[in-house]
């Protein structure tokens, strides 16, 4: 966006270059025709040009302000929100990394480990159980 801005500007200033050949060429053929003199044609130069580097002025701001609030309205982050939020996001690895190495030696626990360790304790408690229904029934007889 910032880039398509710029040649548009780039443009601009190019046909400001183009214009002000073609004043001086008009005003020359002016002069060159006896119809203004060469102090007139410097004086309405000059007021053309001052005119047209305030319109160009004011163009630019225009395009800049346009842009920026349309750059504010527009869902991005700033780069410091940006710098911001990484920072935050790194003190939450940091964080979590060493909770992870409280669980044992450095390595964090997955999801599949905690699976795995549910079902053998789900099959030591049916085990113990069926150990204990057992001894029951060895002990009535």
């Amino acid at each position: 966006m910032i880039d398509s801005l710029r040649k548009t500007l780039l443009a601009g200033l190019g046909a400001v270059s183009f214009t002000r050949e073609k004043l001086a060429r008009a005003v020359d053929d002016l002069v060159d025709r006896g119809e203004i003199t060469r102090e007139q044609a410097r004086n309405v130069v000059r007021a053309l040009l001052e005119r047209g580097e305030g319109d160009h002025r004011r163009l630019v701001e225009w395009v800049v302000a346009e842009a920026s609030r349309a750059l504010e309205k527009a869902p991005l982050v700033s780069r410091r929100e940006f710098r911001t939020l990484k920072r935050r996001v790194d003190e939450l690895e940091r964080s979590v990394s060493g909770a992870g190495e409280s669980v044992g030696a450095g390595e964090s626990v997955g999801a599949g480990e905690f699976a795995e360790a549910g079902e053998s304790a789900r099959a030591g408690e049916s085990a113990r159980a069926g150990d204990t229904a057992s001894a029951a029934n060895g002990a009535s007889s």
